[in-house]
């Protein structure tokens, strides 16, 4: 069984039954679900500011980082006069 809403385009099939009518109502019940979480408000995202305390601990950590990719570099001739 597939229902398709026919405003907002939904789409939902059932056919675990063998029988047309548990499908039906399996359908329904799905195409109920769907249509409620698609209107269900979208919470807003509260932007928030970085600690300075936190954009420090970044700093540090990306500076060792940048330390050990250094230590794995290749040495070559120029690096060794």
């Amino acid at each position: 069984m597939r229902l398709k809403h026919l405003p907002s385009g939904v789409t939902v099939t059932a056919t675990e039954s063998r029988y047309q009518a548990v499908n039906k109502r399996r359908a329904f019940q799905r195409l109920q679900e769907r249509l409620k979480q698609l209107n269900k408000p979208v919470k807003m995202r509260i932007p928030t500011v970085v600690s300075l305390g936190e954009k420090e601990r970044r700093r540090k950590e990306k500076r060792g980082l940048s330390q050990k990719k250094g230590w794995r570099r290749v040495i070559g001739k120029e690096d060794l006069e």
